[in-house]
């Protein structure tokens, strides 16, 4: 398994020559299974980044994006992430809703207007949500799980631990 940091900044972005060495983009972690299979933590800034990586490479891009909670920081590169707007792309969306909010309103409803020019219908990956909540577990390829827990944070917020 391997484990990059597109971005560790709370809150707003920061990048610059003071933030190079732990990184000026909001949250956005990326983990490569044994298998290759890609797996993101939140959908911060630092997701534009990991896409114009990911576009570098060849074939198409399969991933799993586990979201810990809505809040501006963890999901305002979602729109930005290059690889959603190329037809062959799987993402996979994952995390917790917001009382009636459902994970896929919460994507979505950002990118409406008049808060962002482009639809999130105007994507052309084959995009799925998948609601988690305390205690939901998946198993991905590779023999990897994933356990989704509470976590303290404002809000409904879920941590993930992988196994294997």
């Amino acid at each position: 398994m391997q484990v990059r940091f597109w971005g560790t900044r709370g809150s707003i972005a920061a990048p610059g020559p003071s933030t190079m060495r732990y990184g000026g983009n909001t949250a956005c972690v990326e983990v490569r299974l044994d298998d290759g299979s890609l797996v993101i933590f939140d959908a911060g800034t630092g997701i534009r980044s990991l896409g114009q990586a990911l576009l570098a490479q060849p074939g198409p891009v399969r991933a799993y994006l586990f979201l810990s909670h809505a809040h501006w920081d963890h999901i305002q590169g979602i729109p930005f992430f290059g690889p959603a707007y190329v037809p062959g792309t799987e993402l996979t969306i994952l995390g917790p809703e917001h009382n009636a909010l459902t994970l896929e309103k919460i994507v979505t409803g950002q990118m409406r207007s008049p808060y962002f020019p482009i639809p999130m219908h105007a994507m052309a990956a084959k995009i799925d949500f998948v609601k988690l909540a305390d205690g939901s577990q998946l198993e991905l390829p590779g023999g990897v799980t994933v356990e989704a827990g509470l976590v303290n944070h404002p809000g409904y917020t879920l941590g993930y631990r992988l196994s294997t």
